[in-house]
């Protein structure tokens, strides 16, 4: 095999594994390449590694004993790979075992000589390394080593290629989609007049009735579908651009599988091979019977056309010690626009667009004299001119060898206009998005679906004086903008466990803002999904509710101080009722203790028992008028307690009672049966039915002698669980000109009133989550009603539907 290789001229050496399986996939071409150099250089085994980290390299391809060999990783420390990665290409001729302490486990593991050159990204950096080892002394070192760069320039190109197919997966995508949707078929055919079918797009089945399989096993030709009239225009123009090897394009009619006919557009190009031969006929065939109407339709069609048969492939040039082009690929040609033979023998910056092509000869000049280069043994993105003079963006891998003591260079080139048109567009979207994200006047941060922070607007950051640096990366629950409690955190990572079900997550918590001081914010967590549903990501957007809570509370606590007042004028007007309320029980007990006298006085000792009692009813009744007093009267924080619907309201009938045997008004309370309990403020709910209960009653001070003046109050439970108080009275109404001021405060009928009871009432109903309103009865009076949510659906025990009288 040695033998062979010194007869072959290194320039056929360098050609050789330039043009190694140039389509092949990447590990098949890794793998034929590696093949390829241990069979030229008679060597045992060749490995291409990348590196982990300064102390371990991974294998992505092996060929060991004439077949595939194993990857992982490997410990290169005191082994010849670690040299080649710190100091650049080694050749280590014989005597690799003395040099190297190589562990059963080490690539090189009893050879006896080593060639090595690192993998070099288009950034200079060293991202692996291609070795090859022997069992024997080398050959010819500096071949070798020259042949061995060379093909790692070719695997940095193929690498990064492969890195690269990932960012134009988006692209192949949308061909795939085009293709589909495409308004005709794409189809390959044998280079015959006849046409047989080897394959054809989706897009036959609409277009000619017959399905695309029955093309693929070659059964259709499609001369057989072309119509009569039409087949000798078609087979003469087949023949022409077989002969021409050139393409073609023409409207004729066919008939499809049902019988009609269809005019199409047929467009063709013959793929030739290596050796000049038309192998196949590839093209485009669409409807046309509307292109005869349209002309747009016509250049639609021709649009789609030119995006199906335009091709993009990799070139490969290489050149003298003074530049000048040596080879030159088919896929150079189509890049460029150049012949290889317009090319060959002249200087490479006729590819070279202005001013890099004027300052090519001084580059070339001083990178012999002093071996200072940019671009030797690297890639990089740069302009290349084509023959008609226009630029392009190309990525240019180049390294450099040296065969039979001359030296050379090789370029591999790759059209990267695509993805430069890409990557711009993309970095618009981001600019875009950018300047949108930042102008929300929310504080709004994007997290992962585990929670880890992955983007946050201006406005979040400057809230809490934070970078974007500090939070990026970082769990939401663990960044500064919490105080980290770990109730808090618990609530956080269930509310973004809940996001990332699909829910929307709502919660409250304190921040600390730039200045130091707490804010209160109100966060929503919400998911965004992609085309197909799936959860990609999640969307934070938080208020700042500070101002309103603290406005919330001033309200609440000024709500409470006006409702004070209003108890306390409430019981103003009751104190006539109220005085004789008690007045009653405290003569009672005047009487009874004056008899209990005159009866000890007696000697009869029998009654005594009984007066006491009396006496001790008296007073109680007499203590229960003045506690219901000072529990009304009494300004405390509101405080919610669940109880029994029926025992507020009856406590706000018994305050009532007075009042009404003074107005000789009766008062009828009709208990709901087995209400189920309310959450509620006591003294806040009395004072609603108290208000309601002498307002009714003060509707009947008018009415005319001899008419029953009665307020009925009742309870009952509604279809939808919620407890409905009612107070009606068969007073004058409510007049048409109050009805929609009604609940307004400061607004009243009475002479003394303040305007505020119905507006406080209504403020109090509200707060405990139920309604307040009223109507006007069919015969005279008003009822007003309201409602409470109640607590529990299960009935009370020992409630009881019964009515209670009060005179």
């Amino acid at each position: 095999m040695l033998d062979a290789v010194n007869n072959k001229r290194p320039s056929e050496l360098v050609r050789e594994l330039a043009s190694i399986a140039p389509n092949a996939p990447t590990d098949e071409l890794l793998h034929s390449l590696l093949a390829n150099l241990v069979a030229i250089l008679d060597a045992r085994r060749a490995y291409v590694t990348e590196s982990v980290d300064e102390k371990v390299s991974r294998v992505v391809a092996a060929w060991e004993d004439n077949r595939p060999g194993p990857t992982g990783e490997h410990l290169v420390s005191g082994t010849p790979c670690a040299a080649v990665i710190k100091h650049g290409a080694q050749v280590v001729e014989c005597d690799l075992s003395d040099r190297f302490q190589l562990a059963a486990s080490s690539l090189g593991h009893g050879c006896e000589s080593f060639v090595g050159s690192p993998i070099v990204d288009h950034e200079g950096e060293r991202i692996g390394q291609l070795c090859v080892f022997s069992d024997s002394p080398l050959a010819d070192p500096d071949l070798a080593s020259a042949l061995v760069s060379m093909a790692a320039v070719r695997v940095s190109a193929e690498l990064e290629y492969r890195a690269q197919q990932s960012r134009l997966r988006g692209q192949q995508q949308r061909l795939e989609v085009l293709l589909g949707n495409l308004p005709g078929m794409v189809y390959r055919c044998e280079a015959t007049e006849q046409r047989r079918m080897h394959y054809a797009s989706e897009g036959c089945s609409r277009l000619t009735g017959y399905c695309g399989n029955e093309c693929s096993c070659g059964s259709l030709q499609w001369i057989e579908m072309v119509h009569e009239e039409d087949r000798p225009l078609v087979r003469q123009a087949t023949r022409r651009a077989l002969t021409a090897r050139e393409s073609f394009e023409l409207q004729y009619r066919i008939n499809t599988h049902d019988g009609k006919q269809k005019w199409v557009w047929d467009r063709a190009s013959c793929i030739v091979d290596d050796d000049g031969k038309v192998r196949f006929l590839e093209g485009f065939i669409s409807d046309a019977t509307a292109l005869k109407e349209s002309q747009a339709a016509l250049a639609r069609s021709e649009a789609y056309s030119a995006a199906i048969v335009a091709t993009a492939a990799e070139g490969i040039i290489t050149l003298d010690a003074r530049g000048r082009i040596q080879s030159f690929n088919r896929a150079a040609e189509r890049m460029f626009g150049y012949k290889a033979d317009e090319v060959i023998g002249k200087d490479v910056h006729m590819l070279m667009p202005e001013p890099f092509r004027e300052r090519h000869d001084e580059f070339v000049d001083n990178y012999i004299r002093t071996g200072e280069s940019h671009i030797i043994g690297t890639g990089r993105e740069v302009l290349a001119q084509r023959q008609d003079g226009s630029t392009f963006p190309i990525h240019l891998a180049a390294s450099e060898i040296e065969v039979d003591g001359k030296r050379c260079f090789t370029g591999m080139i790759r059209d990267i206009s695509d993805q430069r048109a890409a990557e711009e567009s993309i970095k618009l979207v981001e600019r875009r998005f950018r300047a949108v994200f930042d102008q929300r006047l929310q504080l709004v941060q994007i997290l992962s679906p585990a929670g880890v922070v992955l983007e946050a607007n201006e406005r979040s950051l400057a809230f809490a004086g934070l970078s974007r640096k500090a939070v990026v990366g970082s769990p939401f629950w663990e960044t500064r903008w919490w105080r980290h409690s770990a109730e808090l955190q618990q609530r956080i990572r269930e509310s973004i466990a809940a996001a990332a079900q699909g829910e929307t997550a709502r919660f409250e918590a304190s921040s600390p803002r730039i200045d130091g001081e707490m804010a209160i914010l109100d966060y929503s967590i919400r998911p965004i999904t992609d085309k197909a549903g799936n959860i990609v990501s999640l969307v934070t957007e938080s208020h700042d509710i500070t101002e309103h809570k603290q406005a919330e509370e001033e309200a609440k606590q000024h709500r409470a101080r006006i409702a004070h007042v209003t108890r306390l004028s409430t019981l103003g007007e009751m104190a006539a009722g109220i005085a004789h309320e008690i007045n009653q029980p405290l003569t009672a007990i005047s009487l009874f203790a004056q008899a209990g006298r005159r009866l000890i006085e007696a000697g009869d000792f029998d009654r005594i028992d009984e007066v006491c009692h009396k006496l001790t009813e008296h007073s109680l009744r007499a203590a229960d008028v003045v506690e219901r007093m000072q529990s009304l009267a009494r300004h405390s924080e509101s405080a919610k307690e669940t109880i029994g619907c029926n025992e507020l309201i009856v406590s706000a009938v018994k305050l009532a009672e007075s009042e009404a045997r003074i107005h000789d008004i009766e008062i009828i309370f009709d208990r709901g049966k087995n209400l189920p309990s309310v959450a509620a403020d006591v003294v806040q709910i009395q004072q609603v039915a108290l208000n309601l209960l002498r307002n009714g009653m003060e509707a009947m001070l008018p009415a005319q002698p001899g008419r029953d003046r009665i307020v009925k109050i009742s309870t009952r439970l509604t279809a939808d669980g919620q407890i409905l108080v009612t107070v009606k009275d068969n007073g004058r109404g409510v007049r048409d000109d109050c009805i929609d001021k009604l609940f307004t405060p400061f607004s009243t009928t009475k002479k003394s009133g303040m305007g505020m009871g119905l507006s406080i009432s209504q403020a109090i109903v509200r707060a405990h989550g139920g309604r307040i309103d009223f109507r006007n009865n069919d015969g005279n009076g008003a009822t007003f009603w309201f409602t409470l949510p109640a607590v529990r659906q299960e009935a009370r025990d020992g409630e009881r539907a019964d009515s209670i009288h009060c005179r």
